[in-house]
């Protein structure tokens, strides 16, 4: 069964968390910190943060997925350019 790690304390206004994930058939384990904790399958971690950073952060992660995508669409350019040589 996949284990979800909720790391921190659960904001208010999340709603029951654990119980939806459960619900879904994940097993679910919640820590103060995930140091030193075995992988699992799913890790949410929650931060507190102005409305100004949690945009600044997901406008980085955006920029750093979209490279990676980049990366992976050249990849493939390349390999079908040389499988039809």
């Amino acid at each position: 069964m996949p284990v979800v790690r909720i790391v921190g304390q659960l904001p208010e206004g999340v709603g029951d968390l654990p119980g939806l994930l459960r619900e879904r058939g994940f097993d679910v384990e919640t820590v103060a910190d995930a140091e030193n904790c075995s992988p699992v399958s799913l890790e949410i971690s929650f931060e507190e943060c102005s409305t100004e950073e949690s945009l600044n952060r997901a406008l980085a992660l955006a920029e750093g997925n979209a490279r990676q995508i980049a990366r992976r669409q050249s990849g493939i350019k390349y390999y079908t350019d040389v499988k039809d040589k």
